[in-house]
């Protein structure tokens, strides 16, 4: 249970996330600008979280990990993700990004757990039928938030 908490605390995190970054994009008109305060900030962050950590004992610096070299490119990837999100969200809104984002991390998810399964991870005819009902309702919803015209600023 608390795990499902932690990730609808985590969700709505985004939510705010997201409506932040289309606000700093908004005053910038540079959407990889907006990614790129988002990284300092974050990484600032980071690294001060990593020094407290350090001194007080709980964690320990350690190098990268090894492996192949595509482990390395979440990094570019959020940068592009949140430049494109920043300038997304100004035009669709919060609501309707997220349901058409939810949707395509849906697809995607099925597609990587199908082609590269985690173990112990059954796809089954049950989930991918909750998967298509869940994006017909997305869609559907965003379909729907589309219509709603949003109010002019003065």
């Amino acid at each position: 249970m608390i795990a499902v908490t932690a990730g609808c605390i985590a969700g709505a995190v985004v939510g705010v996330q997201r409506a932040l970054n289309g606000q700093i994009n908004e005053h910038s008109h540079q959407s990889f600008t907006t990614s790129l305060l988002n990284f300092i900030t974050g990484t600032t962050f980071l690294v001060i979280l990593i020094l407290v950590g350090v001194a007080l004992g709980k964690n320990e610096l350690s190098p990268l990990p090894a492996g192949p070299w595509w482990i390395y490119t979440g990094g570019v990837i959020g940068v592009i993700y949140i430049a494109f999100t920043s300038t997304i969200v100004q035009h669709l809104g919060v609501l309707t990004f997220t349901l058409f984002s939810v949707g395509g991390q849906l697809a995607a998810s099925l597609v990587i757990d199908l082609v590269s399964p985690t173990d112990g991870v059954n796809v089954s005819a049950y989930l991918i039928t909750g998967l298509a009902m869940t994006y017909i309702g997305v869609i559907a919803g965003g379909v729907s938030n589309l219509r709603v015209k949003k109010p002019q600023k003065q």
